[in-house]
């Protein structure tokens, strides 16, 4: 029997967060047969391999892809994507948690609404206690959309595991995925919804939780600031975007996220990098007046000043969460 569902999992080198997450989704979907797991691990030095095959005995929907060296994240996700069988792909990382019911309600809105693409909400959370949000990004309610160009405003599309897309139209956009950028979902994605028809779901009742990982990899001015600004002018070229929309969230960023990541790296984060990124940030979003009046002065006060002032800021905002996601 075919799957409706494929469970695309993209694995390196955190076994014990995998097999975390694997518990979490096979307490859901243990005896489904509408729903297959496929696991791309890009070639894991740890013990990967042989716990998934303990897994495997058990469970014979579960499938595992093992690149023959590393191919990083965009083409290991595409190899998983091919792989997939199942009319919906979602898509996941190795280190988060998906809450109860989820898939049951992903299962309901597709064979209801027949959607292009269902983005889940998500949270943050930090070390072991999935329960215990430290920041919420959305509201708890499911929104349709039947326009493609609002319902990516609203969604963004940036967070992996929290897409569930048609796989046909996923195939299809393979080849805009702009390979080393970290952000193949997004390619994908962006281009469904503003390329095919909808319905588009925003699932709100049930978010994925997103682990904090404890040792920052992961370059977010580069991956998450950058590379994504330079996918807004592609859809842009591509007629897909308006300048006026591209524009606008380019001074977004530069009035609110930009700084508060520099200021959190300068602070408290690697402050060497932050300063050699200086000249990148600048040649890139340098053509805003806003990165000149919120962004370009903070490397130049000296770092010392910034120490006190930012980490009771910082104690204070930490409180309010909290306070208000608890």
């Amino acid at each position: 029997m075919k799957p409706k569902l494929s469970l695309c999992i993209l694995t390196y080198n955190r076994i014990k967060e995998l097999q975390e997450e694997l518990d979490s989704i096979l307490s859901q979907v243990n005896g489904n047969n509408s729903i297959e797991i496929l696991i791309s691990d890009d070639a894991s030095t740890d013990n990967t391999e042989e716990i998934i095959h303990h897994y495997m005995e058990r469970f014979d929907y579960i499938h595992y892809i093992r690149n023959a060296k590393n191919i990083g994240l965009d083409r290991n996700l595409i190899s998983c994507i091919e792989y997939a069988s199942g009319d919906y792909v979602s898509l996941f990382s190795d280190d988060d948690i998906v809450l109860p019911g989820t898939f049951d309600c992903i299962l309901d809105l597709i064979n209801q609404h027949d959607p292009s693409i269902i983005c889940s909400s998500h949270y943050a959370f930090e070390g072991n206690n999935h329960l215990k949000k430290r920041r919420a990004f959305f509201q708890k309610k499911n929104k349709i959309f039947d326009n493609g160009l609002e319902f990516f405003l609203y969604a963004g599309l940036g967070f992996l595991p929290s897409l569930t897309l048609k796989t046909e139209y996923a195939k299809e956009f393979i080849d805009c995925v702009r390979v080393g950028k970290w952000s193949a979902h997004l390619d994908i994605a962006s281009r469904i919804a503003l390329k095919k028809p909808g319905p588009f779901i925003f699932l709100g009742t049930h978010p994925i939780a997103g682990r904090v990982p404890l040792i920052a990899t992961y370059d977010l001015i580069v991956n998450g600031f950058i590379n994504v600004n330079q996918l807004y002018h592609e859809l842009e070229k591509e007629g897909l975007l308006s300048h006026k929309i591209v524009s606008k969230r380019e001074k977004s960023l530069l009035k609110s996220n930009i700084p508060k990541h520099i200021l959190n790296q300068l602070v408290m984060g690697n402050y060497e990098r932050m300063y050699k990124q200086r000249e990148l940030i600048k040649r890139e979003l340098g053509n805003q007046r806003q990165f000149y009046l919120y962004v370009y002065p903070l490397f130049f006060i000296p770092r010392q000043f910034l120490i006190i002032p930012y980490r009771i800021l910082h104690k204070l905002i930490k409180l309010y969460r909290v306070y208000k996601y608890n």
